[in-house]
């Protein structure tokens, strides 16, 4: 009985052991720097577009699906 408890406490430590250092190895990728793009509104009916680009591609997409408005980026 002894011997049966001693392997099963030592197979449990031993998994403790790895699932810690597996957690340890996922870091989390550092956050990209996104920005807030503004579409003003150009008339007295429309409303100002508001969305959050993390990558040229999509400030492209944002400026080309808004064309004719003021834009701002920050």
């Amino acid at each position: 009985m002894k011997k049966m408890m001693k392997t099963i406490s030592t197979l449990l430590f031993a998994m403790v052991v790895l699932s810690n250092i597996n957690c340890e190895k996922k870091e989390t990728p550092t956050p990209k720097e996104c920005k807030i793009c503004k579409a003003f509104a150009t008339g007295p009916d429309q409303q100002t577009i508001q969305n959050q680009v993390c990558s040229p591609e999509e400030e492209a997409t944002f400026r080309s699906e808004n064309t004719g408005r003021e834009i701002s980026c920050q």
